[in-house]
């Protein structure tokens, strides 16, 4: 009997050891917003523009056929212009002004799941038309000590700069567009993105073209995913992406509860049977050879 019980705890052991432990994956690199600079397109189209330093980045992820989008993009549009930089992001595939880069940055960077979003200074969120009412407040409780960009400027369609190898420098070109529908005007749309290389001290921009009442918004980063904190602790109103109906997040984290558990518990089956299996035979082959 003891023989027995030894062999089922060790083959348990064996088991659990060969289980995939939760969190010891390696954690993806930690990016980050460093710089942001403003390019007015009427400054562009001169022999020489220097740019300016905003004091917030407001980052507007929104859809033509998302609804409460409609109700959030006239609080972006109100927005603080002589300190902020505003890019509204045309990152679902299906509007008519989709591009490729604003859905990167939506999947993959921040990895966002819901529309409208807003991300203020690269690190907080804002989701569903509840919480955009929190966007002034946000900014004004959150500042930014943006470096990187110091010796950076555009001369005769060259951009200049230095010491930025390694890191990730973006060009958003923006402008006021009506969205397809006809019956709103994005006034800082996403139009034109482009990564600029930093091997080398300067690049040249003469192919870039910048509408007179547009902007450039020059984004330097660390890349990597940008972790986010959740800056309202009001309702979300979150919109389900693939019927646009509301749900709550309440019903969101009750299925996030269960949906662990189960996982665990079936993988856990999984790596166990074996042993299982193997104790069973034995036990038999044991109980055959008392039998004799």
């Amino acid at each position: 009997m003891r023989t027995r019980w030894g062999a089922l705890l060790m083959l348990t052991m064996v088991a659990l050891s060969a289980a995939p432990t939760h969190g010891q994956t390696e954690a993806p690199q930690t990016g980050a917003v460093l710089d942001v600079m403003i390019l007015d397109g009427a400054c562009w189209n001169t022999s020489e523009c220097e740019p300016v330093r905003p004091a917030h980045l407001v980052e507007y992820f929104a859809a033509d056929w998302c609804e409460p989008c409609y109700e959030v993009s006239p609080l972006i549009d109100a927005l603080n212009r002589t300190d902020t930089a505003v890019l509204q992001h045309p990152s679902s595939p299906v509007d008519a002004a989709y591009q490729s880069l604003s859905n990167q940055r939506f999947e993959t960077t921040f990895r966002l799941l819901l529309y409208p979003s807003i991300v203020v200074n690269g690190e907080a969120l804002l989701t569903g038309a509840r919480q955009a009412l929190d966007l002034n407040q946000t900014t004004a409780n959150r500042s930014v000590a943006w470096t990187g960009l110091e010796n950076i400027s555009i001369v005769n369609g060259t951009l200049h700069h230095g010491g930025l190898d390694g890191l990730s420098l973006t060009a958003y070109i923006t402008a006021p567009r009506l969205n397809e529908a006809g019956n709103l005007t994005h006034d800082r749309l996403v139009v034109a993105a482009l990564q600029l290389n930093t091997s080398n001290n300067l690049t040249d921009l003469g192919a870039v073209t910048v509408p007179i009442d547009g902007q450039v918004v020059l984004m330097l980063e660390q890349q990597g995913v940008r972790p986010l904190t959740v800056a309202s602790l009001s309702p979300t109103g979150d919109m389900n992406l693939s019927d646009d109906s509301e749900i709550s997040s309440e019903t969101k984290g009750r299925g996030a509860d269960w949906w662990w558990p189960v996982m665990v518990g079936v993988s856990l089956v999984g790596v166990m049977a074996p042993a299982i299996v193997m104790h069973h035979r034995l036990m038999q082959a044991t109980d055959d050879a008392e039998s004799e």
